[in-house]
């Protein structure tokens, strides 16, 4: 069945629709080509070498693990039960961040980093750059420990642990003579470093035992802080819709909600017929005088006819001839003082000037127009209070215009006594 739309909601319907178009095309071109298509080992991306995969995988296998996106210095004051994973961080910390990551391991607490040569992180580090590591080689166990217990796992990169320098280093992997797995103690607590993060990533956590190397590096009973930190704002694809485009997916949103609003409210509010204004009606006579006059552009027309209504009143109401001109007539009434002051002559002059005027403009006509109904109410008032004043002097008795009768029958004898 076909849906007769009003010509209101097919405006409606159309400005809409343009408004939707308009903002998916503006979506189109101004939302930017992500260049960062591996992405970094963030617990939200999703991306090849993101660490979605692995942050869900330890939440669902029952360890206490949770996302950590505030400053170094505010983590546990007593760690000894926590494990801090920063990952293939986009971010290096300040000095304080640094000392704060320290102060960390020093108080008990246990510290995962990969992927990063900046000993930024890892206190007391000694990373090199070694042999380039072309697509994922295989590491093998350099000792039999907890963590390497697993078996060979997959790394790429080119970061290696300078063996040399540190001998308290235990290593862990290796490949060829490079050693890319080693713990190592900082005070109370203990730095567990990974020369790729690739064993965590969404795409190298399957591969080979690089999942058994993540599940022995957190142990058993830890509380697990998955840094968002150092990781850069661009990896969250939460947010990573520019400011322009969330302000018009908001747009979009409170556009469809007024729609439905107006929807709403026209349809279900009440059906009030129109009023059918009688075509006998003296407003309609107005309206359509009125608008006569605005498309001749003869704004002297009024002014006209207010004038000749007010100077015949005038001319009743002071016995002058009703061609009398403006001058004397406002003489008159300023002897009879029924006004005051020299405006009145000069707008009643003004008046009679406008009928002649084609420049007359449409407000000027209104206020000459206003001043002669003004006037005319003016003198109608003052009759009224005349003829009432009369009035009253009759009723009350006024004995100098209303003679006796033995008077008058005195005065028709002399009167005849006179004549004979």
């Amino acid at each position: 069945m076909p849906v007769n739309l009003s010509s209101g909601d097919r405006r409606i319907l159309y400005i809409a629709s343009v408004l939707v178009v308009l903002m998916l095309v503006t979506m189109a071109f101004l939302t930017p080509k992500d260049p960062d298509t591996e992405g970094s080992p963030s617990s939200y991306s999703t991306k090849r070498r993101g660490g979605k995969a692995a942050y869900l995988l330890l939440a669902q296998s029952g360890y206490h693990i949770d996302r950590w996106d505030n400053p170094p210095a505010q983590l546990p004051a007593n760690p000894q039960n926590d494990l801090l994973i920063i990952a293939g961080p986009n971010e290096y910390p300040d000095r304080d961040e640094s000392n704060a990551l320290r102060r960390f391991v020093s108080d008990g607490g246990t510290l995962l980093v990969a992927g990063t040569w900046s000993d930024d992180f890892a206190p007391d580090s000694h990373i090199v750059s070694g042999d380039y590591r072309v697509g994922w080689v295989e590491c093998n166990p350099a000792l039999p420990t907890n963590i390497s217990r697993g078996g060979t796992v997959s790394m790429d990169g080119s970061w290696a642990w300078d063996k040399s320098k540190s001998l308290e280093t235990l290593t862990h992997y290796t490949h060829e003579d490079d050693a890319v797995v080693v713990t190592y103690m900082v005070g109370r607590g203990q730095v567990i470093w990974w020369a790729s993060d690739l064993p965590l990533t969404n795409v190298g956590i399957r591969d080979k035992n690089n999942l058994n190397l993540l599940i022995n590096s957190v142990g058993e009973g830890k509380y697990i802080l998955w840094d968002e930190y150092f990781q850069s704002r661009a990896s969250h694809e939460v947010m990573a819709f520019p400011p322009l485009v969330r302000w018009a997916l908001l747009g979009q949103c409170a556009l469809f909600g007024i729609m439905l609003l107006l929807t709403y409210s026209r349809r279900s509010g009440p059906v009030i017929p129109l009023v059918t204004e009688s075509r006998l009606s003296p407003l309609e006579f107005v309206d359509t005088l009125g608008n006569l006059y605005a498309r001749a552009g003869a704004a002297q027309v009024p002014v006209e006819i207010a004038f000749q209504r007010f100077r015949q009143l005038a001319a009743r109401r002071l016995g002058l001839y009703g061609t009398v001109s403006a001058q004397q007539l406002a003489q008159a009434m300023q002897v009879r003082r029924l006004v005051a002051g020299p405006d009145f002559s000069a707008k009643l002059r003004r008046c009679e000037e406008a009928i002649s005027d084609p420049s007359l403009s449409e407000k000027e006509a209104l206020a000459l127009v206003q001043f002669l109904n003004r006037a005319a109410e003016t003198l109608q008032l003052t009759s009224a209070v005349s003829f009432s004043e009369k009035q009253e002097k009759q009723h009350a008795g006024d004995t100098s215009s209303v003679v006796p009768l033995p008077q008058r029958a005195a005065k028709s004898d002399r009167r005849t006594a006179g004549v004979h």
